[in-house]
């Protein structure tokens, strides 16, 4: 049986930056604040806080109206339209699909505008199922990914994805380029690391087929 690599979407494999920062800073001005710069929001995202937080000290009220319009516009079409796969993405995908199944799971809500943008971006023909939400419902990606008996490594690039591994009971390789840093992924428990795509696919090439098995966290820290 070949080890399964679930792999998160936003923030790993795509570069959702511009995305994040300008539902936020739109949002943030119609409510009458002066948003961030585009470098603090995200200085401030990386450390683990929410777009929310970004407001700073405001009544809960209007951390209830930002949350709306956040979940309301951060899937939109002209909004996904700003993300972009991340250098050398494609041929990583093509280099693991040889070795690994390859499932995508992700929080996203809107299931029809994910499907549009992963067939646009070139991604959706790699993996062998994505699994996401279908409406606004709380559940964790454990949740969506329910029981799993096979050999599985997760490879994220935020907590949630470290939660899944652990709920999992699987190794997890996270990747500090996306929504967390790599000082905040350590503090919340990540034990592999990598800074690249291609330290990426070189750590699982530590991974014995059909096993899961390697030394990923030796082989994460130099």
């Amino acid at each position: 049986m070949k080890t399964t690599l679930f792999i998160d979407l936003d923030g790993t494999l795509l570069d959702v930056h511009a995305r994040h920062y300008a539902v936020y800073a739109t949002a943030s001005q119609e409510l009458g604040f002066e948003p961030l710069t585009s470098d603090a929001y995200w200085q401030l995202r990386r450390t683990g806080k929410s777009s929310a937080d970004a407001l700073g000290d405001v009544p809960a009220d209007v951390i209830e109206r930002f949350a709306v319009m956040w979940l309301d516009r951060i899937e939109l079409g002209e909004n996904l339209a700003l993300d972009q796969c991340y250098r050398g993405v494609l041929p990583v995908l093509e280099r693991l699909s040889q070795r690994f199944r390859l499932a995508l799971v992700t929080l996203r809500r809107d299931r029809e505008a994910l499907l549009r943008q992963l067939r646009s971006r070139r991604i959706y023909g790699y993996f062998s199922s994505v699994l996401s939400l279908t409406a606004y419902v709380r559940l964790s990606k454990a949740d969506l990914v329910g029981q799993w008996a096979g050999p599985a490594i997760v490879i994220g690039d935020s907590e949630a994805d470290i939660e899944l591994a652990e709920e999992m009971g699987a190794r997890c390789i996270c990747l500090d380029w996306g929504l967390r840093s790599r000082e905040f992924l350590r503090d919340v428990g990540a034990r592999a690391v990598v800074g690249s795509l291609d330290d990426l696919a070189a750590r699982l090439e530590f991974v014995v087929e059909g096993e899961g098995e390697g030394d990923l966290e030796s082989a994460a820290f130099p």
